[in-house]
């Protein structure tokens, strides 16, 4: 279970870090 919660944060940090990047661009 620790594990599950631990890729899920990786998900969402790498989809936030792109939408960061996204954002900067435009």
């Amino acid at each position: 279970m620790v594990l599950v919660m631990g890729l899920e944060w990786i998900f969402v940090l790498t989809i936030k870090l792109e939408f960061r990047v996204e954002s900067m661009r435009f």
